[in-house]
């Protein structure tokens, strides 16, 4: 697991919150809290998100059947959770980074994959 300090003590906060409030539900994994991701492919064709952009993700909620959400708080300001099996991200620590998606050579070719 790639975990990195928040850094901004209001998202601490929000994380905090979340964790108090889904604490009794199971499909609330807070494993990846505070990991900082960079944004590669998203199929939302309304977002403002672009390749490159910097989030940190807040929770993931496990959904049985369809996909698992990744709620991110983003630094440009958006909340727009990201679709485990839809969009692509990297988990970055450092200059290691470990990708997430389908087909992730077709949407990142900036940086070699992380083994």
């Amino acid at each position: 697991m790639i975990t990195r300090p928040v850094g901004n003590k209001q998202l601490e906060t929000r994380i905090q919150e979340l964790k108090v409030m889904f604490a009794k539900f199971p499909e609330y994994d807070f494993s990846k809290s505070g990991t900082t991701i960079e944004l590669i492919h998203s199929n939302d064709p309304y977002t403002e998100l672009k390749r490159g952009d910097i989030g940190t993700i807040e929770l993931i909620k496990k959904n049985n059947g369809i996909e698992n959400q990744i709620w991110v708080s983003w630094k440009s300001g958006s909340n727009l959770m990201l679709l485990q099996g839809k969009d692509s991200y990297a988990e970055i620590d450092g200059d290691c980074m470990e990708y997430y998606g389908d087909d992730i050579n077709q949407h990142f070719d900036r940086r070699e994959k992380h083994e």
